[in-house]
């Protein structure tokens, strides 16, 4: 049963295997060479063999090879928008200031961009009442929820503690009978222990900033005065951990920003630190991110090469094809999530619907509402908050629903592009990618489409990877 369609695939080979990925069932489908060199269109079906040819009539029965895409791009969250966030609001991340103690060479707040594409630092910090009515904003349209999660921002949130302490009172009434999460993200340089025993009471999910040791931490991460700061942030996160119960030590977390300024080797040895073995601190790390630069990040071919190694190491590791390696210990968590892809793309999905929409847009302020100092609520702390078309409402006047609506949707700017690309159920373009100084646009969104590409092409390689690891190199084990 010859292919009369151009099958809605994407193809792929490794050194030893070809394969496509079936948009339609999500799936990855080994195949030989010959079925490889006819759906590329280089040879006709008359040229396979019988095998090939009943090979591709069962792929065909099974639902494979179908040239279906989306008749519409819609999300299809689109009608519940209100009603989710009329009550199922999760986490309000309040800006209590917009002041900071560092000037972090990477941070869109920091490098000046004059309220262009990001706000700068500033003295302005949330007062009383724009917090009250958050807080109050929040309890209303998380009303279903049992658990709530109110988290603390900046800036440097710890500068205005006196308001996060005044905050976290009021909820603890507000929410009484519900499980109230607190938590905030800190550069750790402010600590007294007035705040750390305040923090352990209240058990703070606490996010530290840590970019690697102190010869890597303070080439970034300085203070005014461009002394560096990873002295008085690792003691501090010493005693902190020390104040923490043991059951809540696991509320105390790091984020590292790999920069392209900085060896990956050198950024890795903080891994060699006793207290970060002895403590199994866990780490989530994040590529700096110059999408708020008025100059763009240059990452060297040192760094990439590095960075993908670190990848393939990860990878032996797992396959145990040497014994004593050592990996930072955030790779176990990288290896869980390929192999949960993997088992994805083994299994698909049964059929694509009618209308659909891209992975990347969320539900505009359902899983994470920021507020900023001034009252006005953004679908998230990443966006750009001089951005008019990310603004989706304010405390006075709620939730801008016409506005929401349009962000969700925002890939219809480019329906046509997204209808026929192999990338869509896994795109990782968010409503972020399509500001364009306030206005949304679809050719800015477009512009992002490569990076989307090499997300998913990377995705898939490793799962392929994987996959003739454990079966074709399977005698090596």
């Amino acid at each position: 049963m010859q292919v009369h369609e151009k099958p809605f695939i994407h193809l792929y080979r490794s050194a030893r295997e070809y394969y496509f990925y079936d948009v339609n069932k999500d799936s990855i489908v080994t195949i030989n060479q010959n079925i490889y060199n006819y759906l590329d269109e280089k040879i006709n079906f008359d040229e396979l063999s019988i095998d090939d040819k009943q090979y591709i009539e069962k792929l065909l029965e099974d639902g494979y090879l179908s040239n279906k895409h989306f008749t519409e791009i819609r999300h299809p969250m689109t009608d519940k928008i209100r009603n989710i966030l009329d009550g199922h609001c999760k986490q309000l991340i309040l800006q209590v200031t917009q002041s900071c103690n560092l000037i972090c060479s990477y941070c869109p707040y920091a490098a000046k961009t004059n309220n262009v594409l990001q706000r700068d630092h500033s003295n302005r910090s949330m007062d009383w009442e724009i917090a009250k009515k958050s807080i109050d904003f929040f309890a209303e349209h998380s009303k279903f929820n049992q658990e709530v999660n109110i988290s603390f921002y900046g800036g440097e949130p710890l500068i205005a503690f006196e308001l996060i302490k005044k905050c976290v009172a009021y909820c603890k009434k507000l929410f009484l009978g519900k499980h109230c999460i607190f938590n905030m993200t800190t550069n750790g340089t402010l600590f007294t222990d007035e705040i750390i025993a305040y923090l352990s009471e209240n058990h703070f999910e606490v996010m530290f900033s840590i970019d690697g040791p102190a010869s890597v931490h303070d080439i970034n991460r300085k203070k005014i005065d461009h002394s560096g700061s990873f002295s008085s942030m690792f003691n501090n996160l010493k005693k902190l951990y020390s104040a923490y119960s043991e059951q809540d030590r696991q509320l105390i977390h790091a984020n590292m920003v790999l920069s392209p300024d900085n060896d990956l080797d050198d950024v890795y040895s903080l891994f060699d630190d006793p207290f970060i073995k002895e403590t199994g601190l866990h780490f989530d790390v994040v590529v700096a991110d110059d999408q708020f630069l008025t100059e763009r990040l240059e990452f060297p071919d040192e760094f990439r090469s590095k960075f993908k190694y670190y990848d393939f190491l990860s990878l032996i590791s797992e396959l145990k094809l040497i014994d004593g390696l050592q990996l930072p210990p955030f790779y176990k968590n990288l290896m869980l999530r390929l192999k949960h892809n993997y088992i994805q793309y083994k299994h698909g999905r049964v059929y694509m619907p009618d209308t659909g929409a891209p992975g990347g847009p969320c539900v505009p302020g359902l899983n994470r509402l920021f507020v900023t100092v001034t009252g006005d609520f953004f679908s998230c702390e990443r966006v750009s908050e001089v951005s008019d078309c990310m603004c989706i409402g304010n405390v006075n006047d709620g939730f801008d629903y016409e506005k929401t609506g349009r962000l969700l949707n925002v890939a219809q700017d480019t329906a046509e592009k997204c209808k026929n690309c192999y990338a869509i159920h896994h795109c990782t373009l968010c409503q972020s990618y399509s500001d364009d100084q306030g206005v949304l646009s679809g050719k800015k969104r477009m512009s992002h489409c490569p990076s989307s590409y090499s997300n998913i092409d990377n995705e898939i390689m490793k799962c392929i990877l994987l996959k003739e690891a454990k079966t074709v190199y399977s005698w090596r084990s």
